[in-house]
């Protein structure tokens, strides 16, 4: 607030106006500046907010309501403004001491004369603590130098200048857009006053496949891990051709940003396309993100990815109903590589999803055939039934999953099927106790296995006579639908009628054959064992046959005792050697001349060099022996296992013969040829004791074999084990030449048989010529 200079001196009232009219001038300078840089602040934030405000609304076109709210901020952005550079500064008082202070400290000649006059003069008249005729004379001095003031000096034009300046450009910038660009300036405005149309672009980028989602945000979900495709499309028709790039921002959700150009395809012409196209593919999405496409002056914004997970299977079961024929229940199955499924099946899928599925598409790749089956209606989304026809074949199977996002499996789900056909019966059979040649009245037995893989309907023997036609004879019991059969039965030639009654010089044909349960093509399936062709011959002459068998028989097992009595005579040759011993200190070899004192020199030297050479030599014949004994070891050890060897191979011989002969047995009994002589015969003196020999009295030797190839080299251990493996190869040989004895006998009782029946069947010819000739002579008489 400004108080008058009280006059100091006659001059005093003109020196008082000088004073007061300069600070007048000061005070009034300075509401000046305050004013005008304050008005010049209120224009820049006005014009700042204009041009940001524009750029921001062309940008993003945010909605009324979001312009509201930015009208409101600026509105109290530009309050607080005015309030701190205007309002606030522009009417606080300026006292006449305030800007005294102010002169005195820029002019600082005045020498505080100034700030004197002003802070005296505001005294009472009666105030005696100051000198008036003083106070008077610096009243003088302060008025003399204030005629030196300039005001103008007193100010800092530079920051009044750049506001206006800057308020000046903005003004300037703004009308300069009214003029040359009235229809975006008009735009604004009508922005400003919160029209909704949006702002006209010369440049319009569409984005395909994204849909808003409840908040208004525009997204595409994806699976994870998955790729998307993105396709952008510029309009042709808009004034700005086609961006030649578009660029996409994408910010991920842990905070990572980056940009990436599209990849325009093609070059589209105005006239002949409708759009220009732009490629972008993001691979192997993870996480959610968000986007921009940026191109031209158009930009599309807050684009967002979604990653869900793919629909996937996550069990699948198969519900087989089995046909009739194989007998068995219904059962479920789950899936895991190729299903073996039996022919004629009939198929339900059942399989689990981990979310509800709006579609499958299944898809035969055999048939080629493609069926999509929508889910929608289900009751439950995420379990799928799917029904096939019987197998007839093997089948692969794809399902592609789709659910609610139009989101899809990244590879198809793969059914393969394997059609495991109805097998034929397996007849694994064989004649037992029967040759090549039966007589007439034979009994042919058949032994073996009879399968098959689901259940047997019938089997049966099946023969056939010369060319005659094939015969049957049906298994008792029947296999009644069993899975297995074991055969032990018999085909007796007696039991058959007088027509297909055998007769030497015929040849019969056998076989065993059966049936499954199998009805999907008709008729069931048949398997057959090998044929069996058997020929016909009287008795004796299978007794012939046989016994030229038992002497080729006995001829071989005498090859095998020679082969024994060989090794036996291999094992008498082995010789258990000690180690050579080595030369003892002391011996005659070693001894050193004794040599006396009183002998020279040269004696002494020549009795040295002579003990040396004799134990050299003694050295060398010691290593000779030890060579040659080891040489002799190993020798013997070759032999042990060679016996060995051999032994091994007479046990499974011998065996042999033991089973040829029961065979011969056997034959004359299915035969009914046999008689009790020869079947005790052929039974307790051979073959029992071949079978004793091979299954006891051998391999007793041969561990005894085994045992002693360890002890070559220790005379104390194994001189009483090779004397026991000669012992048991003296057994064994013993044993053999008693059942070759008795194979000689079993010849000469042959031969004596053979004698018989030659004489008897000669006896009978007689009879028969005594009698034809008997009834020739009653004809003549």
């Amino acid at each position: 607030m400004a108080t008058a200079v009280r006059p100091l001196s006659g001059e005093g009232p003109i020196a008082a106006r000088s004073i007061d009219a300069l600070l007048a001038r000061l005070r009034r300078r300075i509401r000046l500046y305050v004013w005008i840089e304050g008005l010049a602040s209120i224009v820049i934030a006005l014009g700042v907010a204009f041009w940001a405000g524009l750029a921001l609304d062309w940008l993003l076109e945010p909605s009324p309501a979001v312009r509201i709210v930015a009208l409101a901020v600026v509105a109290a952005i530009v309050g607080v403004v005015a309030y701190r550079r205007l309002l606030r500064r522009a009417f606080v008082p300026l006292s006449d001491t305030s800007m005294a202070l102010l002169l005195e400290r820029r002019y600082r000649d005045f020498d505080e004369s100034l700030l004197t006059v002003v802070e005296l003069s505001r005294r009472p008249p009666g105030d005696s603590s100051y000198d008036l005729e003083m106070l008077r004379h610096t009243g003088d001095q302060a008025a003399l130098r204030s005629q030196r003031v300039r005001l103008g000096a007193i100010f800092d034009p530079r920051p009044l200048l750049r506001g206006v300046s800057a308020a000046v450009l903005l003004v300037a910038s703004i009308v300069a857009f009214g003029v040359f660009s009235s229809d975006a300036f008009s735009f604004w405005i009508d922005r400003i006053a919160l029209t909704p149309e949006p702002w006209p672009r010369n440049t319009r980028l569409m984005v395909a496949g994204f849909e808003e989602n409840e908040h208004g945000i525009r997204t595409v979900r994806v699976g994870r891990d998955g790729d998307l495709e993105l396709i952008v499309q510029a309009d042709l028709d808009m004034p700005a051709p086609p961006p030649e790039s578009v660029e996409i921002r994408y910010r991920m959700a842990d905070g990572a940003r980056g940009r990436d150009s599209m990849t325009r395809i093609g070059r589209a012409l105005p006239g002949r396309d409708e759009f220009q196209v732009y490629r972008y593919e993001f691979k192997d999405i993870v996480s959610d993100f968000t986007f921009d496409v940026v191109g031209g002056d158009d930009r599309v914004e807050g684009l967002q990815v979604e990653v869900v997970d793919r629909p996937q299977f996550v069990g699948m079961t198969l519900e087989l109903t089995y046909p009739a024929y194989m007998q068995r229940d219904p059962r479920n199955v789950e899936v895991s590589g190729v299903m073996p499924v039996p022919e004629g099946t009939r198929l339900g899928i059942r399989a689990q999803a981990n979310k509800p599925l709006s579609h499958v598409v299944v898809q035969d790749v055999d048939q080629q055939t493609r069926n999509e089956i929508e889910m929608t209606g289900a009751v439950d989304r995420q379990v799928f039934q799917y029904k096939l026809p019987p197998l007839d074949g093997d089948k692969l199977l794809t399902f592609l999953l789709l659910d609610d996002d139009g989101i899809q499996t990244r590879e198809p789900y793969r059914l393969s099927l394997s059609m495991v056909a109805d097998e034929t019966p397996q007849v694994a059979v064989g004649l037992t106790g029967i040759g090549t040649s039966i007589t007439p009245d034979a009994r042919i037995p058949f032994s073996g296995k009879v399968l098959d893989d689901y259940a047997l309907q019938e089997a049966w023997f099946e023969y056939q006579v010369d060319e005659g036609e094939p015969r049957r004879q049906m298994f008792e019991p029947a296999p009644a639908g069993a899975l297995q059969v074991d055969v032990d039965q018999a085909l007796d030639a007696r039991d058959w009628n007088d027509a297909d009654r055998l007769t030497p010089g015929q040849r019969l044909v056998m076989s065993v054959q059966a049936t499954d349960r199998y009805d999907l093509a008709g008729e069931p399936h048949v398997g057959s064992s090998q044929r069996f062709l058997l020929d016909v011959v009287t008795p004796d002459q299978l007794r012939a046959m046989l016994e030229g068998r038992e002497g080729m028989l006995r001829e071989r097992f005498e090859t095998i005792v020679a082969e024994m009595t060989e090794t036996r005579d291999l094992l008498a040759r082995v010789e258990l050697l000690s180690d050579v011993d080595s030369p003892q200190p002391g011996s005659e070899t070693d001894e050193e001349p004794s040599v006396d004192e009183a002998e020279g020199a040269e004696e002494s030297a020549t009795a040295q060099e002579t003990a040396l050479e004799d134990s050299a030599d003694d050295t060398a014949d010691q290593a000779a022996r030890t060579e040659d004994a080891d040489r002799q070891t190993a020798q013997h050890r070759l032999r042990v296992v060679r016996a060995e060897q051999n032994v091994q191979r007479t046990a499974h011989e011998t065996l042999g013969v033991a089973a040829a002969f029961d065979e011969i047995r056997e034959e004359l009994i299915n035969n009914r040829i046999d008689n009790e002589e020869v079947k005790r015969r052929l039974q307790d003196e051979i073959a029992d004791p071949l079978k004793n020999i091979g299954q006891t009295l051998v391999p007793a030797l041969e561990e005894s074999l085994g045992e002693l190839k360890g002890q070559i080299g220790d005379p104390a251990a194994g001189e009483p084990k090779l004397a026991e493996v000669l012992r048991q190869s003296d057994e064994v040989l013993v044993a053999m030449q008693q059942v070759l004895d008795k194979m000689l006998e079993l010849e000469d009782y042959n031969e004596v048989i053979e004698l018989l029946r030659g004489i008897i069947e000669e006896q009978q010819q007689l009879n028969e010529r005594t009698q034809r000739r008997r009834r020739e002579r009653l004809l003549e008489n």
